[in-house]
């Protein structure tokens, strides 16, 4: 029968196991691509060097007869570079350069980034320069003491030549002298970026007394936009989503499938007799009317069952009557009146989709059945018919109009009564003067099968 051919197979062919293929295939294809796309890109990068950022020299607190050496700092073409005289006193001397980054308790966020890179100069093998961090503490932070921050740090080895050292965020420690200063108790030692106050790179602690010179190119901060564990946990939540969606979904589709199925039968049945009935002079004609070439009833006939016995979408019927046609064949002849059916037939074929269907219904009476529309759009379409007709140029220079009528079809409906309905509604446009669009009374129950 016709109607099987609507109906889904859940073995030969069925699009449903390939939309399923397709979605996981979809979803393990993104995961791949962003996994990818982390580990060999997705990075950010923050330079500091002597071109966007501003440094000081700096030696050892001026406290306690301390602070007897000197430190000049030079901007070169390469970097910052560091001259300095250190001379020992009551603390071991240092000589360096700072970087400040913040104030007020602002600072630098660098919490974004994974590691540190630093290209340096500092040919005296047996020495060492450190990387410190000082970063504003809610807890141990004071006003004006910036030995105050909690103090990270990291040893630079030095070699003869230049050296790029890149190592993790991670790498860096908590001095124990900080600790003790401040009496932190573990649980509070841990490394914090997030309000990074100055960056200090200075001689080391075996720093020998006398001149000492270094040379600072660049730091470079690298991070990923995304870190791994947010990445992760959005993989997570993404596939979760999914599938939740995907029973949701699932769920839907199985009690629709069954719904439909008890429907489709009876919508079925209630069709076939109305068809029957309204087409049994018909039997023998062809399904397209020669004069407009838009279908006859039979062609509806074989419309209905080829497209909407499987149909869930709603359905409109437009019925559509040229005005005053009558005055056209006796003012003008049949012949023209032939042409204006015509040209009448192709104006609406040229508004309206594929899957819509216009069918001579008998004379100058056409019905226009939209698929997939409800009762506004389907007014609004002939509405836009109505309009068009004066864009037309008719023969004889008549000017010409149309009424209509539009229903739509609600659950259970036999054809035969949507096609009164919508003569109804233009039997009420003709009455209200014609040239004009009625929409037919709603029924109890809306929407269609």
């Amino acid at each position: 029968m016709p109607w099987r051919q609507g109906i889904e197979t859940p073995y030969k062919n069925s699009p449903t196991i390939k939309l399923r293929l397709y979605f996981v295939l979809g979803l393990l294809i993104f995961t791949v691509t962003l996994l990818l796309w982390h580990h060999w890109g997705m990075n950010r990068y923050l330079r500091m060097d002597a071109k966007s950022f501003t440094a000081i020299a700096t030696v050892e607190p001026a406290t306690e007869g301390a602070a007897y050496s000197s430190s000049a700092l030079t901007l070169k073409p390469e970097g910052w570079q560091i001259n300095c005289e250190l001379i020992y006193s009551k603390y071991p001397p240092y000589c360096g350069l700072d970087i400040v980054l913040g104030s007020e308790q602002q600072g630098l966020d660098l919490s974004r980034f994974d590691q540190v890179k630093v290209r340096f100069l500092f040919g005296k093998n047996e020495e060492h320069l450190r990387l410190s961090i000082f970063n504003y503490s809610d807890k141990y932070s004071r006003e004006n003491d910036y030995l105050s921050h909690k103090v990270e740090e990291a040893i630079l080895p030095s070699h003869t030549g230049w050296q790029e050292l890149s190592f993790a965020l991670t790498d860096f420690n908590i001095p124990s002298w900080w600790i003790i200063q401040e009496n932190v108790p573990p649980a509070d030692a841990g490394s914090e970026f997030d309000r990074v106050m100055q960056i200090r790179i200075a001689t080391g602690y075996d720093a020998k007394e006398g001149p000492q010179q270094f040379t600072v190119a660049w730091l470079e901060w690298r991070g990923k936009w995304i870190s791994a564990e947010s990445l992760r946990l959005l993989l997570i939540f993404m596939w979760l989503i999914a599938g939740m969606l995907w029973i949701l979904w699932e769920w839907s589709r199985n009690l629709s499938r069954l719904n439909r199925s008890r429907q489709r039968q009876r919508w079925l049945e209630s069709t076939n007799q109305s068809l029957k009935e309204s087409t049994q002079e018909l039997t023998h004609r062809v399904r397209i009317d020669p004069l407009t070439q838009a279908l006859n009833r039979e062609g509806l006939a074989e419309f209905l069952t080829a497209h909407c016995s499987s149909s869930e979408q709603p359905i409109s019927l437009i019925f559509l009557d040229i005005d005053h046609f009558k005055q056209v064949n006796d003012q003008h002849g049949h012949m023209i009146g032939d042409i204006v059916l015509q040209r009448f037939a192709q104006q609406i074929q040229q508004q309206i989709r594929p899957s819509d269907c216009l069918v001579r219904w008998g004379g100058e009476e056409f019905l226009l059945l939209s698929m997939q529309t409800k009762l506004r759009g389907a007014a609004g379409l002939a509405e836009k018919i109505r309009l068009s007709l004066a864009q037309v140029d008719w023969p004889n220079d008549i000017q010409l109009s149309c009424s209509a009528g539009v229903a739509e079809m609600v659950e259970h409906e036999a054809f035969a009564s949507l096609v009164a309905r919508a003569d109804a509604a233009l039997y009420q446009a003709k009455s209200a003067g014609r040239n004009r669009v009625e929409l037919a009374e709603p029924l109890s129950s809306a929407g269609c099968i």
